[in-house]
């Protein structure tokens, strides 16, 4: 007689668990990094309120600049900043839910909210790094064409 074999199962994945103590650091981490949310809105707000008063000044020259682009430059980066405070923001409160109430899909959540912010938060890293660089060679060229135009 022919033996029948069944097939044996493939081993299951592992699956990830949040321990008692990775629960614990995430607790941690959620309170320090809701004093760095109050400190970011904090100079968010000071940021807003420092566009509105160089806005208002308009045409007052500060150091030969108006002040109107010194307003302009901060909603930059009230524009710039905005994103970055919204996904952290969320990203807290998600992770706190997720440690009073065991909730994985509270984790995700923050989790997703942690990506976005820092793939924000690199892509700009890299936007800028790359503005720099083309800064600095307009100031390499510019100062090369003053030396041989200085020297004619």
């Amino acid at each position: 007689m022919e033996e029948i074999q069944t097939p044996t199962p493939a081993p299951a994945a592992p699956e990830l668990k949040v321990t008692p103590t990775a629960k614990s650091f995430l607790a941690t981490t959620t309170k320090w990094g809701k004093f760095l949310y109050v400190v970011f809105l904090i100079l968010f707000v000071f940021m807003a309120l420092c566009s509105i008063l160089f806005l208002v000044l308009g045409k007052e020259p500060i150091e030969d600049t108006p002040a109107f682009a010194f307003g302009i430059a901060f909603l930059v980066g009230i524009a710039l900043y905005i994103a970055p405070l919204i996904f952290f923001g969320r990203s807290l409160k998600a992770a706190k839910a997720a440690v009073e109430s065991d909730d994985d899909a509270q984790l995700t959540e923050a989790f997703k909210n942690q990506k976005s912010l820092l793939k924000y938060t690199g892509i700009l890293t890299i936007v800028l790094l790359a503005f720099y660089v083309v800064v600095l060679i307009a100031v390499i060229v510019a100062a090369i064409s003053g030396a041989f135009a200085g020297a004619l």
